[in-house]
């Protein structure tokens, strides 16, 4: 708890005392309002600028309660601001007070208060623009040499009257601790204040920063160590501007198929897990929201918004929770993990004490990393605690938190069930519990059902349909299956068709649209340049952390062919944007081969016709059933581009 230490023994400012002058530049673009705060208040002002700090921490550090420093950092913003005190209510006092401790502020409540969010966005806009103007005043701020000796021959000319204390140890001697705060006060104040940024003098944990990152990526989402139930509560945030949402997850450390994961947005399910380590296993996701289900809010609404229930072993329950942690919310620390663990430039800022937790703190560059990344973890156990984007727009700096810890607590195994952690659903009216049958066909995305999954050896079989795969698939995959609806008559919607390919930690689907649109003319807002990639183009609709979407657009190698469109709509997760685009220019339509070919991996309802060769009349052993078998329909392939049959 060095820095902490140091900062709480900064004596105090007396009047008669010369300070030593500071050679800079000039203040930057920090207001005079700010030189008018109090000097404690423009240190805590600093330390949640250019440490992170929140407004507990820095309480804790300046020995406040953490009351009265939220009113101090309240006023002072407001001062900033230039906004007029008033006087509000306990939820909107409880709304600012979360901003100031970095957590997220009740979605229920900004929607329903404008003052609120109004101040809200001011305060973000003045923090912004004051973190990246401190930075700029920092930068060029210097102790000279000889104020520095000033210093230390006033504190020896201090010791000379300590003659009683000589043989005191070492430890205890005024003058190790007179040094100390001297250090203090040209480390901390001179550090975080007045010298160039990236030379900070904490105290560092003996592990390496690219270690630290290897214990952090291995610990994310792994079974925890000590007795009892874990209880770990995070916020999360899909990009920034995009959906919050907080994920809770309890583990039995010495059972962990007995484990509970839900993500919620106040009073919203978004996704709900328990595994009873037993014999059960309970899944239900919104349909509202991020979901690994691409059949549109018909379909998935019929396997989703329900609590499907299977009767699965303790190894399977397992290996469900381990499969969580891999994909959507879920995943976003680890990603930024490995972001950081890649980037050339790895920096370590030190450890101090954070509620009794030694915290290392990390910031990454690179160019793969928009600005910087900053990144906060356990520096005993490698646990993540908090993620960071750190990026300059315009000369003012913008500061996101898309991953923040907000509480790791044990309960003993007799605490747990008296609270039904396990069987208990956050939520005052519980949905419908359905009985699904096994196989689980798809242990990272457990809404998929037998009744949305079709044959592909079947389909391009029997069929016309043109469904564009991987003939190779990456060597991530361990599962494929073909997924899509039926309409009220029990027929296949050939629209609805989508390959899926799903490994751990990546996920590919791929739905081919046959009505003749190109891609620009499919994207609501296109891309200005496509991306070409052997017999495609590559327009990219959305990108997020770790994932992206968009439209690949078929090119024929022949220009001198009648043109035929095919569009192909993508969802790719666990690659990088380069491995994806090389995965979609070896695309192409599939053929029974290819079933063949790839029957270790693909889940296939109707086992039987893996093996068949295509017949000229299967009516009707397949008769009454989704597919359209005239020979009509099948003689159509003939008249689509050899490259695309």
């Amino acid at each position: 708890r060095l820095e902490e230490r140091l900062i709480a023994a900064l004596p105090p400012v007396k009047r008669h005392l010369t300070l030593p002058r500071l050679h800079r530049t000039s203040p930057g673009n920090l207001p005079a309002a700010f030189w008018k705060l109090d000097c404690s208040v423009r240190l805590a002002l600093a330390l949640r600028w250019t440490r992170g700090y929140d407004a507990r921490a820095i309480a804790e550090m300046l020995e406040r309660s953490p009351d009265e420093m939220h009113r101090i950092l309240e006023t002072a913003l407001n001062d900033l601001a230039r906004l007029e005190p008033l006087n509000v209510d306990a939820a909107c006092r409880a709304c600012r007070w979360s901003y100031l401790d970095g957590l997220v502020p009740p979605r229920g409540h900004l929607l329903a208060c404008a003052a609120c969010r109004d101040l809200l966005q001011r305060w973000e806009r003045v923090e912004h623009d004051l973190a990246q103007a401190i930075v700029r005043f920092t930068n060029t701020a210097l102790l000279p040499p000889a104020d520095v000796g000033v210093l230390r021959a006033y504190h020896a000319r201090q010791d000379g009257a300590a003659q009683a204390v000589q043989h005191m140890p070492l430890w205890k001697k005024p003058t190790l601790w007179r040094a100390l705060v001297v250090v203090g006060v040209i480390t901390i104040v001179a550090g975080l204040i007045f010298a160039p940024t990236g030379a900070p003098s904490t105290a560092r944990s003996n592990t390496g920063p690219r270690e630290l990152l290897d214990l952090a990526i291995e610990r994310y989402g792994a079974v925890p160590d000590g007795q009892g139930v874990l209880h770990q509560q995070f916020a999360v945030q899909l990009g920034e501007g995009g959906e919050r949402m907080q994920g809770d997850v309890w583990t039995d450390a010495s059972d962990p198929a007995r484990h509970r994961m839900q993500l919620t947005d106040d009073d919203r399910v978004r996704e709900w897990q328990i595994g009873d380590g037993v014999d059960a296993f309970r899944y239900s996701g919104s349909s509202n929201v991020w979901t690994c289900v691409p059949l549109g809010t018909g379909g998935a609404a019929r396997v989703l918004d329900v609590i499907n229930r299977w009767s699965l072993a303790p190894a399977e329950q397992r290996t469900l929770r381990e499969r969580r942690w891999q994909f959507g919310p879920w995943a976003v620390g680890r990603r930024y993990l490995t972001m950081a663990r890649t980037a050339p430039t790895l920096r370590s800022l030190g450890v101090v004490s954070e509620n009794g937790i030694r915290v290392a703190t990390l910031t990454a560059e690179g160019d793969a990393i928009d600005g910087s990344l900053m990144l906060k973890m356990d520096a005993q156990t490698g646990d993540l605690r908090e993620v960071r984007e750190v990026r300059t727009d315009n000369g003012s700096t913008r500061i996101f938190t898309p991953w923040r810890l907000l509480a790791h607590e044990w309960l003993t195994t007799a605490e747990a069930k008296g609270a039904s952690i396990f069987l208990t659903y956050p939520a005052s009216e519980r949905p419908e519990e359905v009985e699904r049958s096994l196989p689980l066909i798809d242990t990272s995305c457990p809404s998929w059902q037998k009744e949305y999954t079709f044959s592909l050896s079947t389909v391009l079989s029997l069929t016309s349909i043109p469904i564009v795969g991987l003939p190779n698939p990456p060597d991530e995959i361990d599962r494929i299956y073909l997924g899509g609806q039926r309409d009220a008559a029990q027929n296949l919607v050939p629209e609805s068709l989508v390959m899926v390919y799903a490994g751990l930690g990546h996920r590919l689907t791929l739905r081919t649209d046959n009505r003749g649109r190109n891609g620009a003319q499919l994207l609501t807002t296109p891309s200005t340049t496509a991306i070409r990639t052997g017999n495609w183009n590559i327009w990219i609709r959305q990108r997020g952390l770790g994932w992206i979407s968009g439209i690949a657009e078929y090119i024929d190698p022949d220009p001198g062919r009648a043109r035929t469109n095919r569009t192909v709509g993508f969802y790719a997760e666990g690659w990088s944007e380069e491995d994806v685009v090389a995965i979609l220019g070896s695309a192409r339509q599939l053929v029974l081969d290819d079933s063949r070919s790839q029957r270790n991996l693909i889940y296939d309802p109707d086992t039987r016709v893996i093996a068949m060769d295509p017949v000229d009349d299967a009516s009707s052993l397949y008769s009454g059933k989704a597919f359209d078998v005239s020979r009509t329909t099948r003689a159509a392939l003939g008249a689509l581009p050899a490259e695309l049959r």
